[in-house]
């Protein structure tokens, strides 16, 4: 016999309480408004694909009657006065609301360490970072809290938590999914999209997030004979592990019918170089708290950086993301969409400063986390991240499928598939 809702959202919230100790994923639990919805529910038909389904989403959505701070402790005391759209398209398809999670400050980093509600744990090693800025929403997902989470990627932070946390995120086409009712980074970037334990149930949010859309999804194509390009220079300076690892993946991919071959572009400094402009936008978009001593030292640098910037410099830094967006454009003349690492590394511990990697060693705490992920915001493409493997110390490894615009569909359907044929999403922590 089917799970009831109340039966569902019960379970889901004794699991925050029992996580929230180790992981401390959320900022707000819903409990009583979700128990009640999910009492309504049980009291009529299926309302939609998600009816009773517990959700969570990440802390700069609006939810009506709950605070929005974006964990930044200089937005305490904000309420929202409504929904946001990926909310009300949630409920509208029979979800069920159980808790906001906790994120890096207003999205500004890749660690998710740096919170107004403290610092997100990985479920899968003691002291290990979650990856951020959506920590709390890879975390519950990972922790078998809930099924699905919605988070937002403005350089990877759908992406990064889900590689590092060991689950599939997609990140959309620039502009995809409404942003209306979240708190913005950089407009040109930010990003809502699902987070899941499978492509299978990405692609179920999706459709709901985007329904009634006035610009349609490409048709999905399956994997069999489809281009994928392998670009060299996102094989380069990573963990032996995930190099290995990703490669693996793209063998089980041609054993699916898939065409690969690798590639020499596009290139990744360039479009890591490229985003300065982003804190600009952050400035002035939070100008209102410019100077705030409740910020932490790191995102005040980050406002910092944007308010110095000048118009040259902010010139040059959007010539450098065209730049980047043609490169890709380039590549898809050859093929349907690219495999790459997500993460240069498996997720390291919070204490560390450097990974050691090939060729030398990467930071932790400041750019070098979403080095892989920065490009394809630069180029407003989607992507979607999902696990390809394990390290020798049992830590997931993720892997990013990269396509043109529009072509989510195909990419889900793609990871989907690879997801059919291996078992590394099936694995829980």
């Amino acid at each position: 016999m089917e799970a009831t809702a109340v039966a569902r959202v019960t379970a889901s919230l004794e699991a925050i309480e029992e996580t929230q100790p180790r992981l401390n994923a959320f900022t707000s639990v819903l409990a009583d408004d979700a128990l009640a919805r999910a009492r309504e529910l049980d009291g009529q038909e299926p309302v939609g694909p998600l009816h009773g389904l517990p959700v969570v989403v990440k802390d700069l959505f609006d939810i009506a009657g709950v605070p929005t701070t974006g964990c930044c402790a200089a937005y305490e005391g904000r309420v929202a006065t409504e929904d946001s759209h990926v909310v009300a398209a949630l409920r509208a398809a029979g979800a069920v609301v159980v808790a906001k999670t906790n994120q890096h400050e207003l999205g500004g980093g890749a660690t998710g360490l740096v919170s107004s509600c403290g610092p997100v744990w990985n479920p899968w090693g003691e002291g290990r970072i979650p990856g951020g800025s959506s920590s709390g929403s890879a975390a519950a997902v990972a922790a078998g809290v809930v099924t699905m989470a919605i988070g937002s990627d403005t350089g990877g932070s759908i992406r990064i938590p889900s590689s590092f946390c060991g689950i599939t995120g997609l990140k959309p086409t620039h502009g995809r999914i409404s942003l209306r009712g979240a708190l913005p980074m950089s407009p040109g970037y930010d990003t809502a999209g699902p987070m899941a334990q499978t492509a299978a149930r990405c692609t179920v949010a999706f459709r709901i997030l985007t329904a009634g859309d006035l610009v349609p999804s490409r048709p999905a194509r399956s994997v069999a004979r489809l281009r994928i390009g392998l670009p060299a220079p996102f094989f380069q300076s990573l963990d032996p592990q995930t190099r290995a690892a990703t490669e693996d993946a793209a063998v089980t991919l041609e054993k699916l019918g898939a065409v690969v071959e690798p590639l020499d572009g596009p290139g990744i400094d360039e479009g890591w170089k490229g985003f300065p402009h982003v804190w600009a936008d952050l400035a002035h978009l939070h100008a209102g708290i410019v100077g705030d001593d409740r910020i932490s030292p790191s995102l005040t640098s980050l406002i910092n950086v944007g308010l110095r910037l000048t118009g040259t410099e902010y010139a040059a830094s959007m010539a450098r993301a065209r730049a980047m967006r043609q490169d890709f454009e380039l590549a898809f003349r050859r093929v349907d969409a690219l495999l790459a690492p997500c993460t240069p590394y498996p997720a390291p511990r919070a204490t560390d400063d450097e990974v050691p990697v090939q060729g030398g060693v990467l930071d932790v705490h400041r750019g070098a986390p979403s080095r892989l992920t920065v490009p394809v915001n630069e180029a407003g493409l989607p992507a979607v991240a999902f696990p390809v493997g394990r390290s020798t110390e049992g830590l997931p490894i993720g892997a990013q499928l990269i396509g043109s615009p529009y072509d989510e569909e195909t990419l889900l359907a793609v990871v989907e598939a690879f997801q059919g044929a291996t078992t590394h999403h099936d694995r829980r922590q």
